[in-house]
């Protein structure tokens, strides 16, 4: 974890948690991680890669997008890095770290042929 996390993410207090516990999408929301099984955190502790949803009200329409970004523990900034047609509602994009921040995989969707595919990402140079 970053040394401190940034004041522009809002501290949950409600119902006095015995963690630390912040809110790290405070603005749009419709946001998830992957699963329970692996941490969205990256491997130096200053990144988040969460999937944002078009809408939080209904299932995914074959071939809609979804956005993958990362919020910097450190700035608060939210930082879009790129489109997917492959999520759903559980999921996500299932964005997953490599062994380090160099190295970001989700799914996307080749909606030509239906077919999935993972995508290797770097998240600074794109």
């Amino acid at each position: 974890m970053p040394a401190s996390i940034s004041d522009r993410l809002p501290r949950y207090t409600d119902h006095d948690p015995l963690v630390p516990v912040w809110c790290l999408t405070p603005g749009e929301g419709r946001v998830t991680h992957r699963y329970f099984d692996t941490s969205p955190i990256s491997p130096s502790g200053r990144f988040v890669a969460l999937t944002r949803f078009p809408a939080d009200d209904r299932m995914p329409e074959p071939g809609e997008e979804a956005e993958v970004f990362l919020v910097d523990l450190i700035t608060g900034e939210e930082v879009p890095i790129a489109r997917t047609r492959g999520w759903d509602v559980q999921l996500g994009a299932q964005a997953q770290w490599g062994t380090d921040d160099s190295q970001l995989y989700f799914a996307d969707m080749d909606v030509a042929h239906w077919r999935p595919y993972s995508v290797p990402l770097n998240p600074a140079t794109g």
